[in-house]
């Protein structure tokens, strides 16, 4: 296999270094099989370096300057288990990967008070692709794309086995910003030859709003099935300080369980320098899932990604079934909770109707095979009954035999919301964050602050705080502070301005299983809003629904729905048209927010929608 992949590897190289290449800087584009095999050579040695290092329990390790490739055993990935107490200095290192590999090149599991810093990651080959539009055909429903000189050929059947791989992505020719179509996928591509393929868009965007897509544009290819530049497992107080990030084959940072505390300080995620690639990440920049700490992220520029730039959630668990008055079954997935100890709060699936809450007073992970069969067969009920859900995202989960401290009344499919592990405390401080193909920021949790940011140009919602049903992606936020950010051209695609919880600038709600703001429900609580600079929104500038209590106060809204609505745009926004637009809420200040340059189409400064109790004063 390692043979194999090398041969692969070499034939490729000859490719990259014939003639021009987009993807690399001239010394780069030139490195031959043997300028691979010494990085290789130079890995080896750092990896073997590093092992005895931690074994004989060093405080700091330095790592050489150079390039250092990961390819195959013994040197798959800079790897880190069950490490603490640990300073690495990767001043003037470049760690690189083959973008196609699936396997995260800097993995840490289980580790504790790691510090890295001064890293530079990139991928060579890439593991996405680019090519110039030569041919639009609206009558075939397809178009034509050339690939540019230095990316890969797409990898067929693997980049289209599965629907909603491969976001369809553009981006204007001249500007090389990207082009605001709505949310799409390649769903076919026919090699032509010569590096030259024909490709069909599942929803077919470029013909629905025509005009936006044109011959000399960019299509870009962003498969997300490959795996993350930096990822944890598991992990608590790592710090992250000055690592840049030029490429990765999904996600740039991903933390998954533990404890967290972890901090993420002046780290870039930024298109590589003499170069023409036009993305970075080929899904969000920066994921954190069922993380009981949640991160620090300080003075970071993150930019270019094909999803969400940063998304920060714990999950909704499931009820298999109510096994007594005061017991359930609950299926958690992506990492194991705690519970024992928590009041979990108790939601109708779909509706997010409340149904109580309840202390677990003990948490027991069920073994038995009949009992765990029963539960895995909840994704597929629930999809034979319409009912729009993730599921468990096709991967293990963890059942849980939850006894509370009094008895409840909860059916099959009922969510249940731990804030146990949901990113409680975050902070997103001093950053920069710009150019995205979905939000700007996600964030669920208790506690979280999200303050003095530079969000700029995203194609959906600046900032989106939500619970919802689909991806089962929770807690409902609470104690939220979002104070002094800016916000300038946000929800500027056909996808933010046309469907009404797809775009705000600031948009904090729960959704129902359909996707509106869940009725008589208040997942949200004491949310601040206040002197944030909201200036060109292709919405609304606040959105708030499903809250009980917070301030909306001393916000500059300049350019809410800064053009005509679309036509075929959904009746909600049609109806509702507001620089600020509260629903189903209570209990929330609304004052002192100065509004100008609204477009057209707004019916008023501030508007109060159903369900709204003691809102305001301002109109």
């Amino acid at each position: 296999m390692m043979k194999k992949t090398l041969l692969m590897l070499a034939a490729l190289v000859l490719a990259l270094t014939s003639g021009a290449n987009d993807a690399y800087p001239p010394e780069i584009a030139k490195w031959t099989e043997a300028d691979l095999a010494a990085q290789r050579t130079r890995t080896v040695k750092l990896m073997r370096d590093f092992q005895t290092a931690v074994k004989a329990g060093a405080g700091k390790f330095v790592i050489p300057p150079g390039d250092y490739r990961f390819d195959e055993q013994p040197t798959r990935n800079f790897f880190l288990q069950d490490v603490r107490d640990l300073e690495i200095d990767a001043s003037g290192a470049t760690f690189w990967v083959d973008g196609r590999r699936r396997i995260d090149l800097v993995s840490m599991r289980r580790c504790r008070n790691v510090k890295l810093s001064n890293l530079t990651v990139d991928y060579y080959p890439l593991g996405h692709s680019q090519g110039r539009v030569t041919k639009l055909d609206p009558a075939a429903k397809s178009l034509e794309i050339e690939l540019a000189p230095g990316f890969p050929e797409p990898v067929l059947p693997l980049w289209l086995e599965r629907p909603g791989q491969v976001k369809a992505i553009f981006f204007d020719e001249k500007t090389t910003r990207m082009l605001p179509t709505r949310l799409d996928w390649v769903s076919r591509l026919e090699p032509l030859g010569s590096r030259r393929y024909r490709a069909e868009i599942r929803n077919n965007s470029p013909f629905v709003d025509p005009g936006i897509v044109k011959e000399g544009d960019t299509l870009v290819l962003p498969y997300r099935g490959y795996r993350q530049a930096v990822a944890l497992v598991d992990c608590s107080g790592i710090t992250l300080e000055n690592v840049t990030v030029y490429g990765s084959g999904q996600m740039a940072f991903t933390e998954e369980g533990g404890e967290g505390g972890n901090a993420y300080r002046r780290c870039r995620v930024v298109r590589r320098p003499g170069t023409k690639r036009l993305i970075v990440c080929s899904a969000d920049i920066f994921h954190s899932t069922k993380v009981a700490k949640g991160p620090l992220i300080e003075e970071c520029e993150f930019s270019w990604g094909c999803d969400d730039l940063i998304n920060i959630h714990g999950m909704f668990s499931l009820v298999s079934r109510q096994t007594a008055p005061d017991e359930v079954l609950a299926a958690s997935i992506i990492a194991p909770e705690k519970f024992e100890g928590e009041k979990l709060r108790f939601y109708t699936f779909g509706s997010l109707a409340p149904k109580g809450s309840a202390t677990v007073v003990r948490a027991v992970l069920e073994k038995d095979p009949a009992v765990r069969a029963d539960a895995a067969k909840l994704p597929g009920e629930m999809e034979a009954a319409g009912m729009r859900s993730a599921g468990f995202y096709g991967r293990e989960f963890f059942l849980y035999r939850l006894k509370f401290d009094a008895p409840v009344k909860l059916g099959r499919y009922d969510l249940l919301e731990s804030f146990g592990h949901s990113g409680n405390g975050a902070r997103i401080v001093n950053n920069y964050f710009h150019d995205g193909f979905t939000r700007g920021i996600l964030c669920r949790g208790d506690g979280v602050t999200i303050e003095n940011n530079r969000i700029e140009r995203m194609m959906m919602s600046g900032l989106y705080m939500a619970s919802e049903n689909y991806f089962l992606e929770g807690a409902g936020p609470s104690n939220v502070s979002i104070r002094n950010n800016e916000f300038r051209e946000v929800c500027m695609s056909m996808q933010g301005r046309k469907h009404h919880l797809e775009g705000a600038a600031i948009l904090v709600y729960s959704a129902a299983a359909d996707w509106h703001a869940a009725r008589g429900v208040q997942l949200c609580r004491d949310i601040a809003i206040e002197n944030n600079r909201i200036v060109t929104a292709g919405t609304f500038g606040i959105f708030l629904a499903n809250t009980d209590g917070g301030r909306i106060v001393g916000n500059t809204i300049d350019g809410a729905f800064f053009e005509a609505i679309p036509p075929d745009a959904d009746r909600l926004i049609r109806a509702n048209a507001a620089a600020i637009y509260l629903t189903e809420s209570k209990n929330v200040e609304v004052s002192g927010n100065r509004i100008s340059n609204s477009g057209p189409d707004v019916k008023a400064p501030v508007l109060y929608g159903p369900g709204t109790m003691d809102c305001g004063p301002q109109k």
